[in-house]
């Protein structure tokens, strides 16, 4: 990828989508030193991840673990679907 990819700067908060369609065509599984974590920009590569459980959010270092409130998008079942529920209730009436 390259020093282009800034996530977070004012030109990627306006319009992010010309670095997401970069991502996926150059780099779809990158590594992002800036965040410490790797991004991924296709469907498929996403799904294979969220089915794998070797990818758990259990399986974390703890250190990365914690000092981190968990939230749904960290979380395993069943914490995951108790935090789904509680969001989802204002949408539901």
């Amino acid at each position: 990828m390259g020093p282009y990819l800034q996530l977070g700067g004012q030109g990627w908060l306006h319009d992010p989508y010309p670095v997401y369609h970069r991502l996926r065509e150059e780099d779809p599984v990158h590594w992002s030193e800036e965040l410490g974590h790797w991004l991924l920009t296709r469907y498929r590569d996403v799904v294979f991840v969220l089915r794998d459980r070797r990818f758990s959010a259990a399986n974390r270092p703890p250190q990365r673990r914690w000092g981190r409130p968990t939230t749904m998008v960290n979380a395993d079942p069943p914490e995951h679907a108790r935090l789904r529920r509680v969001a989802a209730a204002p949408f539901n009436h």
